[in-house]
């Protein structure tokens, strides 16, 4: 991000700013206007040109997200240390069921499959 401001900033300097008249405004008849988009007291605002091999326009940008997004891609990764149990074989007693099952789950039963009744 800081490349883009600083390119900016030097666009911008390169600008000179004069006064203008009424003969530097370029006439723009109504019907060829599209669109007018006001910042206002927005600072936090970038715009880039935008062009690919299927469109092209400008590139809004919210900085100060697109300065998270950075840092956050900065950041390095450390690898923590994996807490398992310790491997052991399977135990299964008579009428223990095969897995934990929820939290707020019914009491273990036996399952009852009646004609025509579906499994789940």
């Amino acid at each position: 991000m800081k490349f883009i401001s600083t390119f900016l900033t030097f666009i911008l300097a390169a600008v000179s700013v004069t006064a203008s008249s009424d003969e530097d405004i370029a006439q723009v008849p109504a019907e060829a206007i599209i669109g007018y988009l006001d910042f206002g007291g927005d600072h936090d605002i970038a715009f880039l040109p935008f062009s690919n091999a299927t469109a092209s326009g400008l590139l809004f940008i919210n900085t100060t997200i697109a300065e998270a997004a950075e840092k956050e891609q900065n950041t390095t990764l450390a690898k923590r240390e994996a807490v398992a149990d310790a491997w052991h074989w399977l135990n299964l007693r008579p009428g223990q069921p095969m897995y934990k099952r929820e939290a707020n789950a019914d009491a273990w039963h036996w399952l009852q499959l009646k004609p025509g009744q579906p499994m789940y």
